[in-house]
């Protein structure tokens, strides 16, 4: 590993507490912190998760030396909750950058830490990042959070819509999770393609291992397996009536869900099938137990709205699954998940519809997956090392 003694300024809106953070931040920031990389970290912490938590993050920071800032995430009211915290992360940051004239740039995650973060760069003539993940904005649309029916929604995304066009002009670097986001900022932005790194999500493989698991007992039927979101983007609709094709090709089946949360519309979905004694619902699984859970599965599923913004995205759950060898069973227009039959780790479906499903299980049935070698492929793309590596040649750009 080389080392790399720059002072970053890590700007981010989620809760180091939150477990987003827990998988996508941290293991980055620990591992880029082992080369001699020195972090000011600035984040906003929901409360209840912060009382649970904080121990934990403390014994972090004091382990990696990074200098941290929590500032308390306000919730309520709506939209102006937000303008007060972006409010005082334009203050903090100016403090951090007045007392600390060694950081050489501002790392910043997503749109509201850059809303906070892009003004003060400008005015201190100090590099940004843009690490942007994917196109925020017209995610609050897709995953109904933002309505444009509601005035006040609509001037909110039109006014994010024109940030996001002076942030991707005006950033020093961009990181996107997926190459198909690179190109579309290419042909519509204009931007230098070697100012913008694909970085994906990544997986733990160390934690994400088969290799680790201990079978108490043989597995004679075939299970099919969601982890993860219980709402907004994912098709729950189209998950059951794929499931209700795919019991007819593989007997002894069942459909386990693992959710973050109870949602009462999912269960609604299921009265409708007369197989629900073969459906499981499972909550709150802790992250450390999750590779246990992939490992009984036969097959994983997810299907994502086809909306403009999934070309920009990079399902943690997709790298988990591949970091533990299983087939996952997609559909098509999912950030540069449409390779994932090509390189024989699953199937992809073009569209959701009865004829759709029985071609994909017929191609499932026929199909031989060797565990090693999906896993290997993963580690080429999502092994946390590697990625690692990009940010440190991003870092390396700055003085």
């Amino acid at each position: 590993m080389t080392y790399n003694s720059k002072t970053i300024l890590y700007v981010t809106y989620d809760g180091l507490t939150d477990p987003v953070s827990q998988s996508q931040v941290l293991p980055y920031l620990e591992n880029l912190s082992q080369s001699g990389i020195k972090y000011h970290i600035l984040s906003f912490e929901k409360k209840e998760k912060l009382a649970a938590n904080e121990d934990k993050i403390w014994e972090k920071i004091e382990t990696n030396n990074w200098i941290w800032y929590p500032e308390t995430y306000t919730k309520y009211p709506a939209v102006l909750s937000t303008i007060y915290d972006i409010d005082k992360g334009k203050e903090k940051i100016k403090k951090i950058l007045k007392y600390n004239p060694d950081i050489s740039a501002l790392h910043v995650r997503s749109y509201i830490s850059m809303m906070m973060a892009f003004p003060i760069a400008k005015r201190f003539n100090i590099p940004i990042i843009f690490d942007m993940r994917g196109f925020w904005a017209d995610e609050r649309v897709d995953g109904h959070i933002w309505s444009l029916n509601n005035p006040i929604y609509r001037a909110v995304y039109k006014y994010f819509k024109k940030k996001e066009k002076l942030w991707i002009t005006n950033s020093d670097i961009i990181v996107v999770l997926t190459d198909v986001a690179k190109n579309y900022l290419i042909n519509n932005f204009k931007v230098d393609p070697n100012n913008v790194y694909v970085i994906p999500c990544a997986a733990d493989f160390n934690l994400f291992d088969p290799s680790r698991i201990k079978l108490n007992q043989e597995i004679d039927s075939n299970n099919l397996l969601y982890f993860g979101s219980a709402e907004n983007w994912y098709l729950f609709d189209e998950m059951f009536a794929f499931y209700d094709v795919y019991r007819n090709f593989f007997p002894r089946s069942k459909f386990t869900l693992i959710l973050h949360s109870k949602n009462n519309a999912i269960l609604e979905k299921l009265n409708k099938y007369g197989w629900q004694d073969e459906v499981t619902i499972i909550y709150n699984i802790p992250r450390e137990a999750m590779p246990e859970y992939i490992n009984m599965a036969t097959h994983i599923v997810f299907f994502l709205k086809n909306s403009f913004t999934r070309i920009a995205t990079s399902p943690i759950k997709f790298a988990e699954t591949l970091a533990m060898g299983k087939p996952v069973i997609t559909n098509k227009g999912i950030g540069d998940l449409d390779v994932v039959e090509m390189d024989n780790c699953g199937i992809v479906i073009d569209d959701f519809n009865i004829e759709q499903y029985n071609y994909a299980c017929q191609r499932l049935k026929n199909a031989t997956f060797d565990s090693q070698e999906i896993r290997n492929k993963a580690l080429q793309k999502y092994d946390l090392e590697l990625l690692c590596e990009k940010y440190k040649e991003i870092y390396d750009k700055f003085h």
